[in-house]
């Protein structure tokens, strides 16, 4: 059986997830701007169902994003 790298370098496993976090932040503040860029062209009142769904999409990339911090909060600690 092959061992993974985590099991062989900690270290690759924690970069590995500081990069995930990474990219979940620039896709929270991708999705913030475009939520911004919404608002600030007065859409019409169809498309405010999608903003929503941005709100929502928005709050679950940050649970997301905390959920991973403290899973390499909690590896960095053992």
């Amino acid at each position: 059986m092959k061992l993974s790298n985590s099991f062989i370098n900690p270290e690759f496993e924690i970069k590995k997830l500081m990069n995930l976090v990474e990219l979940q932040q620039h896709e929270i503040n991708n999705q913030k701007r475009r939520f911004e860029q919404s608002e600030a062209r007065c859409i019409s009142s169809t498309s405010s169902k999608t903003i929503k769904e941005y709100e929502i999409h928005i709050d679950q990339l940050t649970k997301e994003l905390k959920t991973t911090y403290l899973s390499i909060m909690i590896q960095v600690m053992n």
